[in-house]
């Protein structure tokens, strides 16, 4: 089975944890940030306040915020890992025309052989709101060793194949199935077809940049609609008309016929794409995480930061 890691907002990146645990290296720790992505200089497409009222009202909008979350191991199936705990910070921003994301996680993987590992994974990317242009960095840092950078940029055109052009680790040039998504326009036609009452949203091939195949993979989710949610952060922001859906995810890596994924994802996510809880089962590694949504910040949209211009006559 091809091994391949999974963005979708969030990337815990599993990949180097093995089933034998290699010798403890002492892992200092790595600074906040290190990870930058360029965001594109193109003019800004804003919409004003004005322009967000004629929208429809169930349509759904993704609020900028800094989110920190809690790592915790809940079970182990036929690996040697004991334990997980760590901890994950996300940061979306509104630019005008497109979302940046950065992403920190930092995971202390414990081993029945009694040794530890520090996996450290840093995120940057922006993604364009047609859902047409995408650059990410993707670093990996094993007990503070670097194992691995990802660098490049896509793009997608509804009708005719996209592309991507690695620059790192080797420069190299690939296709893009059509109809292939990005991962937060994945996540933005997800709850829009939650919102929808829709029961499924399936058969998507969806690109991040963080697979170690450097290839798409293929996405099925399933939706479920949480009755009364109960949240301990009270911004009215936060939770619409009390809506918050489960997004039951099965990720594929492309042409693998087995029917069982390569990774299951579970995230209870709210019409403003703020998540607040989510599991993770990583099959080669055999062992599952949950993230729990310990703090968020939410921050101005580009219409709410940019004064709508006045009207001449």
């Amino acid at each position: 089975m091809k091994k391949i890691n999974f963005l979708f907002l969030f990337i815990l990146n599993c990949s180097h944890i093995h089933a034998e645990a290699p010798v403890l290296v002492q892992a200092p720790t790595v600074p906040a940030g290190n990870v930058q992505c360029e965001v594109p200089k193109v003019l800004p497409q804003i919409t004003t306040p004005h322009q967000q009222v004629k929208k429809a009202s169930n349509a759904i909008e993704l609020i900028p915020h800094r989110a920190e979350y809690s790592v915790k191991h809940i079970k182990t199936e036929g690996g040697n890992v004991t334990d997980v705990r760590g901890r994950l910070t996300v940061q979306l921003m509104d630019t005008g025309d497109g979302w940046t994301f950065e992403q920190r996680s930092e995971l202390l993987v414990y081993y029945a052989t009694g040794v530890s590992q520090q996996y450290i994974t840093s995120i940057a990317s922006f993604e364009s709101k047609d859902g047409g242009r995408y650059h990410f960095t993707v670093r990996t840092l094993r007990n503070g060793a670097e194992e691995g950078i990802m660098k490049g940029e896509g793009y997608i055109s509804p009708k005719s194949p996209g592309r991507v052009i690695y620059k790192e680790p080797i420069p190299k040039e690939l296709t893009l199935p059509v109809g292939c998504l990005f991962p937060l326009q994945h996540l933005k036609q997800s709850l829009e077809a939650a919102n929808a009452g829709e029961t499924v949203f399936s058969n998507r091939i969806v690109f991040d940049g963080s697979s170690d195949t450097t290839e798409p993979v293929d996405v099925n989710v399933v939706i479920n609609s949480i009755k009364n949610p109960k949240l301990v952060i009270n911004d009215p922001r936060l939770l619409s008309i009390d809506k918050l859906w489960s997004l039951q995810m099965a990720i594929f890596a492309r042409g693998n016929n087995n029917p069982d994924p390569d990774y299951e994802i579970t995230q209870d996510v709210l019409p403003s794409g703020i998540i607040t809880a989510m599991t993770m089962g990583y099959g080669e590694a055999g062992f599952s995480v949950k993230l729990v949504l310990e703090k968020v910040d939410i921050f101005p949209t580009s219409a709410e930061k940019t004064p709508p211009q006045p009207t001449t006559n």
